[in-house]
């Protein structure tokens, strides 16, 4: 499967998001993980995967997603909004920030990370 861009830059964010989305279903079907839930903020994804035909340019990489989601048993992809994504967020802050290129999937989760899960599942 191919999901590597041929140059280093993203031309938008919905371009960016859309390829952020199809290396996490990348990760999730080559380690052959089943019962996925995949979950978004992104408003420029939602477009993008809602309505794909106003946005042909974008046809290779939703098709690629497409097929490698096929793959995965028990799969759902939910967006949510950026208030309610919280630990997501604290996730990509803590990666970038700490230079943590290991998966948290790898590892248990640190502190934190428990104590924000807990505190969002009871609210929900």
């Amino acid at each position: 499967m191919h999901s590597r861009r041929s140059y280093s830059f993203m031309r938008s964010k919905a371009e960016a998001d859309l390829w952020a989305m199809l290396w996490a279903v990348e990760c999730m079907h080559n380690t052959h993980q089943v019962n996925v839930i995949f979950e978004a903020s992104s408003e420029q994804l939602h477009n993008v995967l809602c309505e794909p035909l106003h946005h042909l340019e974008f046809t290779g990489v939703v098709q690629s997603k497409n097929q490698l989601l096929n793959g995965i048993n028990g799969w759902s992809l939910d967006h949510a909004l950026q208030e309610r994504n919280e630990a997501a967020a604290a996730i990509a802050v803590s990666v970038t920030r700490d230079r943590r290129y290991q998966s948290y999937m790898a590892q248990h989760e640190p502190a934190w990370l428990h104590q924000l899960l807990s505190l969002e599942a009871s609210s929900n």
